[in-house]
């Protein structure tokens, strides 16, 4: 296995604080990446993820809280990255929420939380690393999915999740073609967890 090599390069992980996200920004800390940890309401869990990040190898690593719901949330939380870290060259979108919640009882602003946690946060985030990676000519984006979600397999048990994350297959779908020219590829993966 050719193991990855992010030395010189920025990651910014959503939703990294704890659990898989975690995983994903200690994994690009060992690539020698510079890792921003993002929490919406984990403050601690991000600081102790940022300071095992640099335990691991990141030479610099900072929390960066945001709600990825709020443009100018998230455009704050791409400033204070570039201030601390520089530009992003890499962005993890694993944020996500969900509710184990049979829709027809689910109250609608839980579904549009869920919704727009899931998906727009990633449009979000995605739209706003996108310039920087194009004019660099060199950006990955990850976007995490849902194993499942590209079979449109749902559940009338926490179903806004499920037509998040098929929605975030068809955006990364559409961004990978709009970028294909520019240095930068779009990629999902769609783990079962």
């Amino acid at each position: 296995m050719i193991e990855p090599d992010l030395s010189g390069r920025v990651a910014f992980v959503t939703g990294s604080a704890r659990d898989m996200g975690r995983s994903l920004a200690l994994a690009c800390a060992e690539a020698g990446a510079a890792v921003a940890v993002h929490y919406n309401t984990s403050e601690a869990a991000a600081v102790a993820t940022a300071e095992e990040a640099r335990e691991c190898g990141a030479p610099a690593a900072t929390a960066v809280g945001a709600d990825v719901t709020d443009p100018a949330e998230v455009d704050a939380a791409f400033a204070t990255v570039e201030e601390e870290l520089g530009t992003v060259d890499v962005l993890v979108n694993n944020v996500g929420d969900f509710a184990p919640e049979h829709w027809e009882a689910m109250s609608v602003a839980t579904w549009d939380r869920v919704l727009e946690t899931n998906l727009k946060g990633t449009y979000l985030c995605t739209r706003r690393a996108l310039p920087a990676m194009r004019e660099e000519a060199w950006g990955r984006v990850v976007n995490v999915g849902y194993a499942g979600s590209d079979r449109a397999l749902a559940n009338p048990t926490n179903l806004p999740y499920f037509i998040a994350k098929t929605g975030v297959l068809m955006f990364t779908r559409a961004v990978a073609r709009d970028t294909t020219d520019d240095g930068v590829t779009v990629n999902a993966v769609s783990p079962y967890v």
